[in-house]
């Protein structure tokens, strides 16, 4: 699961993002409203965590704009403002649901796991097709040339971040944020070239390396 936190206290924001990441639930940080909105419509997610008070846009506007746009995408508002106007505001534009600044990082989980459950059974069963090979990302399912190819959910989670950015050339520093949720870090940035090892060990000369631009899926035929 991979959610986008858009949340302007820094420490906090970081505190979420480490808790969420312990409990297998990648998180992306934008720290303002206008580049939280650019990331949630040029992104994928399964949840978005929004605060409600956020520099540059307010998440209220960053809410409004993406149902506007016709985003589906589960919004939980965690913010510190917790009046009724702001409550019904927020589920007016069409947020999902709504938690208070201190929370309970345990109730936050929940809800985030209830909403990508429920957001997932809202869609239309996604399979993707790249030359001989087969996405089935409703049933996390891999196919090969016909034959099943069984996947850890890392390494799924990074084929299809893969499958659904074919074409583009993908720097290790996005994969580290987008699949695994770590920010800067060389030393666990090693971790993405192990798991790059273990998709060509599965499927040799699926990934291609571009010196100087990064990682990008091929079509085998």
């Amino acid at each position: 699961m991979h959610t986008l936190l858009i949340e302007d206290t820094v420490a906090l924001a970081q505190t979420v993002v480490r808790y969420l990441a312990n409990e297998d639930i990648a998180c992306t940080l934008r720290t303002d409203g206008e580049s939280g909105y650019i990331e949630a419509i040029q992104g994928n997610y399964d949840v978005i965590i929004l605060d409600i008070s956020l520099p540059k846009m307010s998440g209220i506007d960053v809410c409004r704009k993406l149902r506007a746009e016709g985003n589906t995408t589960p919004i939980i508002m965690l913010t510190s403002r917790a009046t009724q106007e702001d409550i019904v505001a927020g589920l007016d534009y069409g947020a999902d649901d709504y938690l208070t600044k201190p929370c309970d990082y345990r109730e936050l989980v929940a809800r985030i796991r209830a909403l990508g459950r429920r957001g997932q059974s809202n869609k239309s069963t996604e399979t993707i097709k790249i030359g001989k090979l087969e996405i089935d990302a409703q049933h996390r399912m891999v196919y090969f040339a016909g034959q099943e190819i069984h996947f850890s959910k890392k390494e799924f989670a990074l084929l299809h971040y893969f499958a659904t950015h074919r074409g583009y050339h993908i720097p290790k520093s996005e994969l580290m944020e987008k699949v695994w949720g770590i920010y800067d870090n060389f030393e666990e940035g090693k971790v993405v070239e192990v798991y790059i090892g273990y998709l060509r060990k599965k499927i040799p000369g699926i990934i291609e390396t571009r010196k100087g631009y990064g990682y990008t899926i091929k079509e085998l035929f």
